[in-house]
């Protein structure tokens, strides 16, 4: 499902909402009892009681599996299909939200606005790839097989490694080539790439990420468990 964005292509997707829906404050969603819009007469008693939650199971770049609510709208007989967490993120806002909507208790049904928080599409990115990389067996995989590749030259392998760094006074996240030479030993590179990894996860889900519940993100619940622990270990509180 493609993700809106506020672009003028959107604006009557937007328009329509606005005008179609009511959100009541508390998580409900509602047909507007004033929408200009055609409402069938079984939807009619959506005025008064709150639209049924209609759902899509999707996949995270991690490989997890999550539950998006969703909302079918139809627009000059073109069918579009929208996460209900950025409708009413728009109901409550006026505007699409321009980055990912995530639920900050982890509970992708939950869609009450107070429970809902926008996140840099970057962000998510690179996070859940850090996640699902987040694993000694498969770095030195794959720091063996470039060193096979590229036998008898003096750097073996380029891997990008973020480091952590603070510039007055704020965390800066730099992506750095780290160039392995021939002599290296595999076991202190991979040690090294797999804690950039982790600092750049544990940082994140300090400084921009606080609060949220990011189990689904994090591959496995054994996975998610080494994450917390090395976070509590770090910041001594919880997310």
């Amino acid at each position: 499902m493609p993700r809106l964005r506020n672009k003028e292509s959107n604006e009557s997707l937007k328009k329509f909402c606005l005008a179609h829906y009511y959100y009541d404050g508390n998580g409900g969603l509602y047909y507007n009892k004033d929408t200009p819009y055609a409402v069938s007469s079984i939807g009619k008693k959506y005025f008064d009681k709150p639209l049924p939650l209609t759902s899509q199971v999707m996949t995270t770049p991690t490989g997890a599996t999550y539950e998006y609510l969703t909302c079918d709208v139809k627009i000059n007989g073109k069918q579009h299909k929208l996460l209900r967490s950025r409708v009413i993120w728009l109901l409550v806002h006026g505007d699409w939200p321009t980055g990912n909507v995530l639920h900050v208790d982890g509970n992708s049904r939950n869609c009450y606005h107070g429970n809902l928080v926008e996140v840099s599409p970057r962000i998510m990115h690179v996070y859940t790839r850090l996640v699902c990389d987040l694993d000694k067996n498969k770095i030195a995989s794959r720091v063996a097989s470039k060193r096979e590749i590229t036998r008898g030259t003096r750097y073996t392998y380029g891997i990008n490694c973020p480091v952590v760094t603070n510039k007055d006074g704020e965390r800066q996240y730099d992506f750095k080539r780290i160039m392995i030479p021939k002599s290296a030993n595999s076991k202190e590179i991979v040690e090294r790439v797999y804690d950039g990894h982790m600092d750049y996860i544990v940082y994140t889900m300090y400084d921009k990420l606080n609060g949220i519940n990011l189990e689904r993100y994090h591959v496995s619940k054994t996975r998610h468990g080494k994450i917390m622990r090395e976070y509590r270990k770090r910041f001594g509180d919880s997310v």
